[in-house]
């Protein structure tokens, strides 16, 4: 048989069943690594679907600082946790958000967590990240009132229930003013400087950045000594249901808060950058306010025993029907924190 009849013949016959095993074999493999990459995708994309979605009510002031640096940094996204921050006017806005279960944590002050704590009990703060003595200021008219009968039947106006309303309060009582002769007018920030230029009132209490603004906007405003009457605490609020459901992710969301806080440390003139694009403000802002804060997580005594005297301070001045003053603790969820950071929390429990 020559060379080319072999050909024919093979060509003319099918294939051995060797032939037949080794094809299948192959075609068994191909399968098998195509199932494997799908089921690798889908693995990958299930890991992605599954992380945590959290929303945070977040104050636009330099006290949120951690929580902005957090999330342009991809500090929450390292934490396995995606993060939608809503942005607010006032921590008292936050916690509202909160308590209306439109948002999973809010960023507010200890005098809001108080006068809060008056009315309900379900909710708790995981822990502050920032405090400041001189966060909040009383600004006013040049020509307002020097002496403490000059104060009699003026008016004055404060975020209610908040901690510009604690600030006045104790502003006044220092300067020997009675603040039963003084009006407080309940009073949003966003219309102080409008109030301020209308003569609607002689002063105002309020937090940055909106005491810098008033003092661009209103001719003659000054800020009055205040200095250290109150160091506010600002803090990481969620329904205790939440909390407690969510542990873990709390407990990310706190990992994330501490990168930020070294971060800012470490980089400062990169935060002061995140802070000026964030707020639209200019580097005299940031240079007016950069030593006041100091950003590092924590949940002492000595935030019970402000809580405790606020509340006390409230009571006696009508502003809320309990006789007596809540146990602080009980609005405390220290366990993340202890978790993230264990030497942040010095509470006698």
């Amino acid at each position: 048989m020559n060379h080319s009849q072999g050909r024919e013949d093979l060509a003319g016959r099918g294939p051995t069943a060797k032939e037949c095993t080794v094809i299948v074999t192959v075609f068994r493999h191909a399968l098998l690594r195509r199932a494997y990459g799908v089921l690798l995708s889908i693995m990958l994309l299930g890991q992605i679907s599954l992380a945590a979605e959290l929303s945070i009510a977040v104050a636009r002031t330099p006290l949120s600082l951690p929580i902005f640096v957090a999330a342009q940094q991809g500090f929450f996204s390292d934490q396995g946790i995606h993060v939608h921050l809503q942005e607010v006017s006032g921590g008292h806005r936050a916690l509202a958000a909160v308590l209306a279960g439109q948002v999973d944590i809010g960023t507010a002050s200890d005098s809001v967590l108080m006068f809060n704590s008056l009315k309900r009990s379900d909710f708790v703060t995981l822990g502050y990240f920032v405090s400041s003595p001189s966060d909040l200021s009383i600004v006013a008219h040049r020509d307002s009132p020097q002496t403490p009968d000059q104060w009699r039947g003026k008016s004055v106006g404060v975020v209610k229930s908040a901690s510009s309303e604690y600030l006045m309060h104790s502003w006044l009582l220092l300067n020997g003013i009675d603040p039963q002769q003084v009006n407080f007018m309940d009073v949003q920030p966003e219309a102080m400087a409008e109030a301020l230029k209308q003569r609607k009132v002689e002063a105002v209490s309020i937090w940055e950045p909106t005491t810098f603004a008033l003092l661009k906007q209103v001719n003659g405003s000054v800020v009055l000594p205040s200095h250290g009457l109150h160091t506010l605490t600002f803090h990481l609020i969620s329904t205790r249901s939440t909390a407690t459901r969510r542990a873990a992710d709390m407990q990310a969301v706190l990992r994330a808060i501490d990168q930020a806080e070294t971060f800012i440390r470490k980089q400062p003139q990169t935060a002061q950058s995140i802070l000026r694009s964030t707020l639209q403000a200019d580097q005299a802002f940031i240079d007016w306010i950069w030593p006041r804060y100091h950003y590092q997580l924590g949940l002492d005594q000595a935030l019970i025993s402000s809580l405790e005297s606020q509340a006390r301070w409230s009571m006696e001045n009508g502003l809320s029907n309990l006789v007596e003053v809540p146990n602080y603790l009980n609005f405390v969820d220290s366990g993340p924190l202890r978790t993230v950071r264990h030497s942040a929390v010095s509470l006698i429990e």
